[in-house]
């Protein structure tokens, strides 16, 4: 780590909570406003915070913090540059746990007082819907605890360090597992919010992507019209593998074995060497590759059996896998999964160049490091055949591989080759595709020439992934795909009033939907009409908030209006990112929910929110 000797105040009187939740103005992405105390900061080495955000959290940082400051908000320039840091480094701890926050942090409000009370600040984070908003505070909380425990001068730094590992189990793990979401979750929640779709997460890492009628579902990058059935059959390698075969599709020969004894059988009649994996787990769990001999066959079975009750044997097909994603039946991306290797700068030894990336890792957070290839006797008998040992120097470009093949236990590397596949090939992923009927899959294609048709090479399908794992380009060609240049939003209208005319002009507005949507529902605090016509009633109290949000969610709903009758979204928030009209009918409100004030002056309010909201003073008409 590297070192630093500024003076900085302790961080015992440091309280984070959470005030404030839902759609923010000028924000398209659900929020948490937080009241923080903080230290007065006196001294800030921003050179230094950089530094260990960069070699810890292998965060990408720039010059100066990312944060954003309102206007009217005089912030010292140290407690900017602890904020910006520290909101790099929550961002970066929540992104390790799949929790996709994107915009980025805003300060609302800062208050200096005596240092014996600290200063007070206010400030909007992005979050996502049911969640534990106390991870989220959490996250900031712990990410300024360490950027002021790291300039604190005299501090124990083994202690440090034994925090800052000990985050992977005090937040990384509950947040992962409350959010349930995985390396999908991010790229396309980032593309969604790049297009203008909204996103909602509906629970258990599933996400809502758009609105209503054009509202729709994933979990990773599973999506709501893959079929289910397949996805039973997926879940069985050997079923699947079994599947395929039948319809004509290349794939590997394999035999289903519940005890080493048939494992023996089994690689005798498929000839060695075999690869050995559980018939039922994903992302390489306990798979072995070119098991050779029966001591070999033995520990592989052993680890695919802790696994596992059951346990394939597979032919070895020749070549690296390769991970071919379809989505609607046409293939969209592929990359080659390629084993660990170094690439030569012209100087460096194939030794140095490994020490290089181990000295990397050194001090990086024990979550984020990535297992090395050791100087083992694996690596130096792979580079033997070829007539190479690490002392060799490679050209400068030159990539080395280390192994004969990727592993799930040591870093690899992978490589877009999407232009580069046989037409046959794709042919061969698109059939496969349809006949599983998943809108997205991802096959694990073996091949020693991707360039080259599947019949040529021996090549095979050796797994079907359904929620393939997918990058920025795969997510790209999935949104492109489902919502065309479309945001898959649908018009929301509000009304506002509390009196008759607002109720006649939001029943007006509705029947001017129905014509140019096809349909509009319709709610206000006490009644809900779905798009068709037909009342709504509700299980339970329900007020405004929660009857938006259940008609937005509705797949049968086109377009929707709301009749603001109290002040209750001040203190709920909105639904939804998105207004797209404001109707003001100048009747006070039926109620105020603030002490103090009038209903009048609790309209202007609402009035003034939701156009701060919509961001466009023309959708602020009045109807009186």
């Amino acid at each position: 780590m590297a070192s630093q000797t500024a003076a900085t105040p302790s961080s015992q009187m440091l309280e984070t909570r959470c005030i404030g939740r839902g759609f923010y103005p000028g924000r398209r992405q659900y929020a948490l406003e937080l009241s923080m105390v903080l230290p007065v900061v006196s001294l800030f080495d921003d050179a230094a915070a950089a530094d260990l955000l960069r070699d810890v959290f292998a965060c990408e940082v720039g010059d100066e913090p990312a944060i954003d400051v309102a206007e009217a908000v005089d912030l010292p320039e140290r407690t900017a540059a602890l904020i910006g840091r520290s909101a790099t480094l929550a961002r970066k701890l929540l992104h390790t746990a799949y929790v996709p926050i994107i915009e980025p942090e805003t300060v609302l409000s800062f208050e200096r007082r005596i240092a014996s009370e600290g200063d007070r600040l206010r400030m909007v984070v992005p979050s996502i819907e049911t969640f534990d908003e106390r991870i989220v505070t959490g996250a900031y909380r712990l990410a300024v605890e360490t950027m002021l425990r790291w300039q604190q001068p005299g501090g124990d730094r083994a202690a440090l360090k034994a925090a800052i590992d000990g985050l992977g189990e005090t937040l990384i793990g509950p947040a992962t597992a409350e959010g349930n979401g995985g390396a999908s979750t991010l790229p396309l929640m980032r593309e969604a919010h790049a297009r203008g779709i909204p996103f909602v997460h509906c629970g258990q890492g599933v996400y809502r992507l758009g609105q209503g009628v054009r509202g729709r579902l994933f979990e990773k990058s599973g999506t709501d019209g893959d079929a289910a059935l397949s996805a039973k059959i997926a879940r069985n390698k050997a079923r699947t593998l079994d599947w395929l075969s039948r319809a004509g599709l290349p794939t590997p020969r394999s035999i289903l074995v519940r005890s080493l004894k048939q494992a023996r059988a089994a690689a005798g009649e498929i000839g060695w060497p075999v690869v050995v994996k559980p018939a039922d787990r994903e992302r390489g769990s306990a798979v072995s590759v070119d098991v050779e001999g029966e001591p070999a066959l033995a520990d592989a079975y052993a680890r695919a059996r802790d696994a596992s009750r059951n346990v394939l044997v597979e032919e070895r097909i020749a070549g690296h896998c390769h991970r071919l994603v379809a989505h609607a039946g046409r293939f969209v991306f592929g990359f080659a999964r390629l084993p660990a290797a170094v690439r030569g700068d012209g100087a460096s030894s194939i030794r140095a160049l490994l020490e290089e990336r181990r000295v990397a890792q050194k001090d990086r957070a024990s979550f984020l490091k990535v297992q090395e290839t050791a100087e083992d006797e694996e690596a130096q008998a792979f580079l033997a055949r070829s007539g190479r040992t690490l002392n060799d120097v490679p050209a400068e470009g030159e990539w080395v591989t280390l192994l004969p093949h990727s592993r799930a236990d040591r870093w690899g590397m992978n490589r877009a080759m999407t232009d580069e596949l046989h037409p046959d090939n794709v042919a061969l992923v698109e059939r496969a595709a349809r006949l599983l009927r998943f809108e997205s899959v991802g096959l694990d294609f073996i091949t020693t020439d991707p360039s080259r048709p599947w019949h040529e090479t021996g090549a095979a399908i050796c797994e079907v992934n359904h929620q393939p794992q997918i990058g920025e380009n795969t997510a790209r060609a999935y949104l492109s795909g489902m919502f065309g240049e479309g945001d898959g939003r649908i018009p929301i209208h509000y009304v506002v009033g509390g009196g008759t005319g607002a109720q006649a002009e939001a029943r007006a507005q509705v029947d001017r939907l129905r014509e140019t949507h096809g349909g509009c529902a319709f709610t206000s605090e006490v009644e809900s009409i779905d798009a068709d016509g037909r009342a709504r009633p509700f299980a339970r109290d329900a007020g405004l908030h929660a009857r938006m949000s259940a008609l937005i969610a509705d797949p049968a709903t086109p377009s929707l209006v709301a009749l603001v009758r109290d002040d209750a979204l001040l203190r709920d928030g909105l639904p939804a990112c998105n207004v797209d009209a404001v109707l003001r009918t100048g009747e006070p409100l039926v109620q105020s929910g603030s002490a103090n004030g009038d209903s009048d002056e609790a309209r202007d309010r609402v009035l003034q929110f939701l156009k701060a909201v919509s961001g466009d003073a023309s959708a602020d008409r009045p109807t009186d």
